[in-house]
Parts: C-alpha cells; sequence; structure tokens
C-alpha cells in the first residue's frame, strides 16, 4: 500500500509541473498588466516601465517561471500585487468559510445515495417518478435561481436564516448553522440531484444482473440484496461523484459563495480576477489542483476496499 501511494504521488509530480506552467503562461499572457495595477491608475509610462523591471515582468517567460516555480517549491505562492500580502495568507484566511461549506454539501448530499437506491429498487413506480423529477430539476436549475428562492422563502418571508454572511464555529454552533444552513440547502440540491442519478443508474446495473435475479429468486431479503451485494458493487461510481464534487466544492462554490456574500476561496479567486490580481489567482488554482489530486489519490484508496476485485487487478 506504502508503494503505491508513492508511486500515485510519484505520479502527480509531473501534472502538477504542467499544470503550474500552464497556469503561469495563461495569467502573464493574460491583457491585465499587474505593473499598471502595482503603479496605480495614473502612473506614468516610465514609473510602470520601472515596476515591470524590477518586478521581473521584463524577462523571458521561461525565467520568469523558474523563479516562480522555484518559489512555489518552498511553499511561496507570491504576493498578492493588489493587497500586497502573501497569497498563502489570503488563501489561509478564506479556507474555513470553503471547507465548513463543503463538507456540510456533502453530509447533504450523502442522503441523496438512499434516494437512487429507492428510486432504483422501485423503477418506473411513482416514487422512482418523484426522484427523477427532483434530480432532473436540481441539475437543470441554475444554483443562483435556487439561492434567491430560498433567500426570498426562508429569509425574507419567515425570517428563519440570514440573508447572508458567514459565522464560525467558534462563535457558536447556533450561529454557524443558522447561516451556513441556505447555502448549504442551494448547494445539496444541485450536487445531490446529480448523486441520487448516479446511485440510480449504478444501482439499476447491479440490479439486472444475473445474480441478482437468481439472489430474489431464492427468496433472499431486500435488505441482504441491496446492502450486502447491490450496493458493493455500485459503490464506486458513487463514490467517484462524491468525491470529485468535493474536491470542486473545496475549490470553492463561486455562485454560491457571491450570492450568500460568504468570504470563501471562491469569491477570492473572483475579486482576484477583477482586479487583476494574477499571483492570487495562480495561487488558487494551484492549491485547487492540488486538492484536486490529493482527493484522487485517497479515492483511490477508497476503491480497493470498497471492492477486492479493485486491488487484486
Amino acid at each position: 500500500m506504502i508503494d503505491f501511494v508513492i508511486k500515485r504521488l510519484l505520479l502527480a509530480l509531473p501534472v502538477m509541473a504542467v499544470v503550474s506552467f500552464v497556469v503561469f503562461s495563461l495569467l502573464l499572457l493574460s491583457p491585465t498588466n499587474p505593473a499598471a495595477v502595482i503603479a496605480g491608475d495614473y502612473a506614468t509610462p516610465q514609473a510602470i516601465a520601472e515596476i515591470r523591471a524590477k518586478m521581473g515582468f521584463d524577462q523571458p517567460l521561461i525565467v520568469q517561471y523558474g523563479k516562480w516555480a522555484q518559489q512555489l517549491l518552498h511553499g511561496n505562492l507570491g504576493v498578492s500585487v493588489y493587497e500586497n500580502r502573501p497569497v498563502i495568507d489570503m488563501i489561509a484566511e478564506r479556507a474555513e468559510p470553503t471547507v465548513s461549506l463543503a463538507i456540510c454539501v456533502v453530509l447533504v448530499t450523502l442522503f441523496a445515495v438512499p434516494l437512487g437506491v429507492i428510486s432504483s429498487w422501485w423503477a418506473g413506480r411513482p416514487i422512482d417518478r418523484l426522484v427523477m423529477a427532483f434530480a432532473a430539476i436540481g441539475t437543470a436549475t441554475p444554483i443562483f435561481l435556487f439561492a434567491y428562492l430560498l433567500i426570498g422563502l426562508f429569509s425574507t418571508k419567515l425570517k428563519l436564516f440570514p440573508t447572508y454572511g458567514f459565522t464560525s464555529i467558534t462563535a457558536g454552533v447556533g450561529p454557524f448553522l443558522s447561516h451556513i444552513a441556505l447555502p448549504t440547502l442551494t448547494a445539496g440540491i444541485a450536487y445531490g440531484a446529480l448523486v441520487a442519478r448516479v446511485s440510480r443508474s449504478s444501482m439499476l446495473e447491479v440490479l439486472n444482473q444475473d445474480y441478482m435475479r437468481t439472489a430474489k429468486a431464492k427468496g433472499l431479503s431486500v435488505h441482504k440484496m441491496i446492502f450486502r451485494h447491490a450496493l458493493p458493487n455500485c459503490a464506486i461510481p458513487i463514490v467517484t461523484v462524491i468525491g470529485t464534487r468535493f474536491a470542486a466544492l473545496l475549490g470553492g462554490i463561486v455562485v454560491t459563495e457571491t450570492v450568500f456574500a460568504i468570504p470563501g476561496i471562491g469569491r477570492l479567486c473572483v475579486d482576484a480576477i477583477l482586479h487583476g490580481d494574477y499571483p492570487v489567482v495562480q495561487g488558487v488554482i494551484i492549491v485547487v489542483s492540488l486538492v484536486y489530486i490529493l482527493v484522487n489519490l485517497a479515492m483511490d484508496l477508497i476503491y480497493p476496499l470498497i471492492d477486492p476485485r479493485v486491488r487484486a487487478s
């Protein structure tokens, strides 16, 4: 197992190298001039040129990338050109809201798995149509529409939850849950709909196998058929979609964080793009890419525990 983890980590190194070079190149070649952002709106061309030379922006691309990559290997993501602060500190400050929201959304999304299982067992019946209607609406409706509908109902009309903002769990469980409830429900509907569809399709594929029909013909109980035989054989697609969605959530739910004014990583990246603060954008993308790689590694380690056939292969 240790050799497998080391091998996966070594394979991740060239992926991170390619991602870092692409991110650095694309953002550096963008029309936004970071030297002009630092110099200000009324800076002269001479002042902008001096800043470019001081920051090394006038050097060849490969030279700039080499210096940036060297700093990256030491855990230095650079300095924000807009706020003049270390990028790693800015990301760390915004991590708690995003991580908290991501965990809450995944916990809510887990309830979609039994929905998919129930829908597949009673395929074609009214409960199946009801679950599939939820899945279709959840995947087809924009997240911001869910957000405004929930705000209008639970915040404006019923006044049960705050409209915007985030409160750390250190300030109390009650305030934390009251602020995180609507954003969690907003994103949970969209992601839960996807998990429900994947769960249903995976279960249907397994239930149509010959050994499942044989087990049903022998009078095996529904509980044993689902939990002992069906779920273990269809768990990998479900774990995959939940894991990848969790990685995406950690990357920042931009729409949800923007609508509910949550100071997370997604809003940090959007603000950095609007201000032309490309070191922050680079740092966020690098951190999100690393999260994706670690989540994929975690799923690769979970797969053999779920299905021994993966271990054998």
